[in-house]
């Protein structure tokens, strides 16, 4: 009877550690999401303020990758493997039902000396503490000694709201983020709202005429601002252009470049950062020359000439 009564109180301890670990794991697993919906966050927020190189992008993966170890072999592997000790389970009981008075985790400790009894404990008083522990405990709830944890969930519940609100800010960042650091070694250059375009496109000028190529940059401020041309097909040439100076002083969208005595045809663009423009083209046309005179007479009939 005393060794059906101890498995009984046995078996019940190792049901509620089972329950206290699986709680325990799952409690990590949600806040290893947490941490995953906080890491994007921290992506997004890079990507937000300002573009990650390469280098800092391994970086940061990598760090990213060591915490999500880190927190599921913490978090949802340790609680299943290091499981309590049934001894940890019946001081808790204890704690909570004061009327156990200690028998039951008396029974845990006194029942090996029924088969080893070299301290010479009395038998009848061990058989009869596991008795009353195996009545006393046959109508509590165990349940109520499994450790509840809300602030993986808050967590999770928080982590989740910024995200979203992530998204609602600028979904398009989002986007780049994914696009960076699903690629994080390539050289990937940060999108820009920079528009460069060049007047004249297409034009025909007389050799040796000057013209004045205007660009204008809109849609954000540049530093800066590099002038490419060509003759004839031949090597690019790059220079740096002003600002234009006008009536009311300088403007900061238009450069201007001028070319003197023009004699060839020529190629050009405009550059800033990343951002080209269209291609413009001048082509030279020789100046009209007269080559040849031929003059006729018509003489009405009446001068009979």
């Amino acid at each position: 009877m005393t060794d059906k009564k101890y498995k009984s109180i046995v078996e019940r301890l190792i049901v509620t550690r089972n329950r206290d670990a699986f709680r325990h794991a799952f409690e990590g697993f949600v806040d290893l999401l947490a941490f995953i919906f906080t890491f994007i966050f921290l992506l997004w927020l890079t990507t937000w303020f300002f573009w990650p190189a390469p280098v800092f992008r391994v970086i940061i993966l990598v760090m990213g990758i060591v915490c999500f170890l880190a927190i599921t072999a913490r978090g949802a592997i340790k609680p299943l493997v290091a499981r309590l000790p049934l001894a940890e389970i019946a001081l808790r009981l204890e704690r909570f039902y004061g009327k156990l008075q200690s028998r039951l985790i008396a029974s845990l400790q006194l029942y090996d000396k029924l088969a080893k009894n070299k301290e010479n404990y009395s038998k009848a008083l061990i058989e009869r503490t596991i008795e009353e522990a195996g009545a006393e405990i046959k109508h509590l709830d165990f349940n109520v000694v499994i450790k509840k944890n809300k602030k993986p969930y808050q967590r999770l519940a928080l982590s989740i709201l910024v995200g979203v609100l992530c998204l609602i800010l600028s979904i398009q960042t989002f986007n780049y983020t994914r696009q960076l650091y699903l690629h994080p070694l390539a050289d990937i250059q940060r999108p820009s709202n920079l528009i460069l375009t060049v007047d004249p496109v297409m034009a025909e000028v007389v050799k040796n005429e000057d013209v004045t190529v205007e660009i204008t940059a809109s849609g954000e401020k540049v530093r800066r601002v590099d002038f490419n041309f060509r003759f004839n097909g031949e090597q690019w040439v790059k220079i740096p252009v002003e600002k234009s100076t006008g009536d009311s002083g300088v403007n900061d969208n238009i450069y201007t470049y001028r070319f003197r005595n023009l004699k060839r045809n020529i190629e050009y663009f405009a550059q800033a950062k990343h951002i080209r423009s269209p291609i413009g083209k001048i082509t030279v046309i020789n100046p009209p020359r007269l080559v040849n005179v031929s003059i006729g007479l018509d003489f009405p009939q009446y001068t009979r000439l």
